[in-house]
């Protein structure tokens, strides 16, 4: 069972999005603030990480920048900001997509088990 951690600050969403991926036989950890977001221990071993770029207590983006550019975990912003600003964003932190909301549910689950089992298949040819 693969962890997905969703850092989403509006709770319709982030309960439509746990349902999405548990549904799908997914773990799913939420952060709904980005107050404990660098210490967040989900962080570190979550399989794929879903983001919403504008959360409570991320004042730039160049914090959330500064946080994700080196992390090895797959990324897909989910965010209600321009197509153009999220596209930014996500070559700045190395995303592997960008999703505008509201968005096709069927499309984001399938670009999470493209991701999930790609990262697997990367994990497995690496060591």
């Amino acid at each position: 069972m693969k962890q997905i951690l969703i850092i989403e600050d509006d709770i319709v969403m982030q309960f439509l999005l746990r349902n999405l991926f548990t549904d799908a036989g997914h773990a799913v950890n939420s952060i709904m603030d980005g107050k404990d977001l660098a210490e967040h221990k989900d962080l570190k071993s979550a399989d794929l990480i879903i983001l919403d770029m504008m959360i409570p207590h991320v004042y730039d983006s160049s914090s959330l920048i500064e946080l994700y550019k080196d992390n090895d975990t797959p990324i897909i912003v989910v965010s209600s900001i321009d197509e153009e600003d999220g596209l930014y964003f996500c070559k700045k932190i190395e995303a592997q997509a960008f999703f505008s909301k509201p968005f096709d549910s069927g499309k984001l689950l399938n670009k999470v088990d493209f991701l999930l089992e790609t990262h697997k298949k990367k994990a497995v040819t690496s060591n």
